[in-house]
């Protein structure tokens, strides 16, 4: 349970890049949106994951990721559309 504050904290910065991707996307052509949208959520991800996997000895990598990036993942995809929806 000491992870949690963590994700937590994961799971709002997905929820802002979230709010940000919406905003581009209602802003932009989706020829433009989608390439930035997929090269930030990367480079989110690797950002945040990355010294989660090499500063927890108590967690295998593998549920390192499956735990953090699919917690990240659904944040940000339900917060995109939440927000899409709010701006359109």
């Amino acid at each position: 349970m000491k992870e949690l504050p963590v994700y937590m904290i994961k799971c709002g910065v997905a929820v802002v890049i979230g709010y940000v991707s919406a905003l581009v996307t209602v802003l932009s052509h989706w020829a433009l949106t989608l390439p930035i949208a997929v090269a930030a959520y990367v480079a989110v991800t690797l950002a945040l994951m990355g010294p989660m996997l090499r500063d927890e000895p108590n967690m295998t990598n593998r549920r390192a990721w499956t735990v953090g990036v699919g917690a990240y993942t659904a944040f940000w995809l339900l917060s995109w559309l939440a927000f899409y929806n709010a701006l359109l």
